[in-house]
């Protein structure tokens, strides 16, 4: 799961199957993972494919949602991020809830 993120970043051909890879890969460190993969996870917060930002949100917050909070107000601070992902961390920071 660890090396399925790392080999493959966060800027993918949405038109492959590699999205739905990572998203795996996420969801599975959310089960199997740790408060130690918090780093991983972050950099997908910056995808350009919106369901893995989410699913590495929901992983993060799954460990520590304090620490899912500050990545996301981090993340929201520059412009690197896509429109959709803005709208659920910001859903997310007003209510601590993924949904």
């Amino acid at each position: 799961m660890r090396m399925t993120i790392k080999q493959q970043g966060a800027q993918y051909d949405l038109r492959t199957f590699v999205p739905s890879m990572v998203i795996s890969a996420a969801e599975g460190l959310q089960q199997l993972g740790g408060a130690g993969d918090i780093e991983l996870l972050s950099t997908l917060l910056y995808s350009n494919n919106p369901g893995v930002s989410k699913a590495a949100l929901a992983a993060i917050d799954h460990f520590d949602p304090e620490a899912a909070a500050a990545r996301a107000q981090e993340a929201m601070k520059g412009d690197e991020i896509h429109s959709e992902t803005r709208r659920v961390m910001t859903r997310y920071l007003a209510t601590g809830k993924m949904r």
